[in-house]
């Protein structure tokens, strides 16, 4: 983890020390940590243990060939941490996609890139590529398919008659507008072959084993990813509203019953389903870190919605923690989104969100280190993880409110300092923020 350009004003004892507390964290969020007690093998079985308490036994020998599939900006991570488990004789084929420059060598499967969050004529290729080694599958072979954030971008698979062109305008479109995750995978179910169990259809009759690395609040498994292996009732009401909600003209007249029907077809095909991290692993590594009494977290469960919201929220824990005398650590969960305006700048949702708290801790006469980062190490569309900052970055600059006004954090810390790089970190379970009041 870099903090780059790291000013003299961040050179504190105490945002030192936050910046150790999160390396320590995110060392421990990391696949080969998480599934040690998760993924194993037990007398020649492969034991899954999901974080719903579900517990699957894969016995390898009641399969011909197993294939393995995965999709997601942390998939080839995933696929490093379980290949290992299959015996070799038994892993037959597979493919993993992942974006790009988050691939890790993860022998004998290729890893393909494609582009996050709008995907590109690569995403089609290599979903097209997916899709022919699933149709091989036959019925006494077993597909195991690794699932994670992002996966709804890189698997890109358009119904006939839409094209990439439109996806792409839509994506950008419900991003600008400040969509949830929710509503943007549940369009995209709509207007995919692979989404919204559309994958599982084709691996079928093969048997078929999700294990997923959950980003999203909730663990909804239609949403993680948009759901390609999992069968859910399509709602046509509720993607009316969200057409309604942002003006989607164009999608108003592709989603019809016609497309429901085809979609009610995936609904009747059965899979097993393991979530086997999500958002509340990054709580869970706090307090084995952080002395209980010294930790509080700001809210009751991940906090999803407008990131202003999420940010108020934050004032108030701060304030109430300055009233009551608390030295320790604060600790956020989120998945917030951003409503742009049409001349925006460039940054992230850890980033803007850094930059709205730092505007308040310059108002304070106190010591205070703020950081908030995505555990994945991509902040919207730059190669930031997100930024830290304390007291004194608010008043480093006599713009930080213009900075601020255009959604151009990430200009405002490329000139002031407090950007985090980590590079891919092989995790993505939802963005994670840490307060330190010395």
């Amino acid at each position: 983890m870099q903090v780059l350009p790291f000013p003299p004003f961040l050179n504190t004892n105490y945002v030192l020390r936050t910046i150790h507390v999160a390396e320590q964290i995110f060392r421990n969020i990391q696949p080969d940590s998480l599934f040690k007690d998760r993924i194993f093998i037990k007398d020649t079985h492969l034991h899954i243990n999901s974080i719903d308490g579900k517990k699957e036994i894969i016995r390898f020998e009641n399969y011909t060939k197993i294939f393995m599939l995965g999709a997601g900006k942390s998939s080839a991570h995933f696929a490093r941490a379980i290949i290992p488990l299959i015996p070799p004789e038994k892993l037959h084929t597979g493919l993993i996609l992942t974006k790009y420059g988050f691939s890790v060598p993860c022998e004998p499967l290729p890893c393909l890139e494609g582009a996050h969050p709008i995907p590109n004529e690569s995403n089609v290729e290599n979903t097209l590529k997916l899709i022919s080694l699933a149709l091989k599958a036959q019925k006494t072979d077993l597909v195991i398919f690794l699932l994670s954030g992002g996966a709804s971008a890189l698997l890109c698979a358009p119904q006939e008659g839409i094209s990439l062109k439109y996806i792409q305008t839509l994506t950008r479109e419900l991003i600008a507008g400040g969509a949830s995750i929710t509503e943007m995978n549940t369009v995209r179910s709509f207007i995919s072959q692979v989404k919204g169990g559309g994958l599982l259809k084709l691996i079928s009759p093969a048997e078929c084993i999700t294990l997923t690395m959950s980003d999203v609040i909730g663990d909804s498994r239609s949403i993680i990813g948009s759901g390609p292996t999992y069968c859910t009732f399509p709602d046509l009401q509720q993607c009316t509203n969200i057409i309604n909600k942002y003006n989607l003209k164009a999608l108003k007249r592709l989603v019809n019953e016609s497309t429901i029907r085809k979609l009610y077809k995936n609904h009747q095909i059965a899979n097993k389903y393991c979530t086997v991290t999500n958002v509340n692993d990054s709580a869970l590594k706090c307090r084995q870190i952080v002395h209980p009494e010294k930790m509080i977290i700001i809210t009751k469960r991940p906090f999803q919605g407008d990131i202003v919201d999420y940010s108020l929220i934050w004032l108030d824990s701060i304030n109430k923690a300055l009233r009551d005398g608390f030295r320790g650590y604060l600790i956020g969960l989120s998945e917030c989104s951003v409503n742009l305006n049409q001349d925006h700048g460039k940054g992230g949702r850890n980033q803007h969100l850094a930059l709205l708290i730092a505007k308040y801790l310059g108002k304070l006469n106190r010591n205070i280190s703020f950081i908030s980062m995505a555990t994945d190490g991509d902040d919207g569309y730059t190669i930031n993880a997100g930024a830290i900052i304390n007291e004194f970055t608010w008043n480093k600059s006599t713009s930080s409110q213009k900075y601020l006004d255009l959604f151009d954090s990430n200009s405002f810390f490329t000139k002031i300092g407090g950007l985090i790089t980590t590079g891919p970190t092989g995790t993505n379970i939802n963005d994670f923020q840490l307060l330190y009041i010395p």
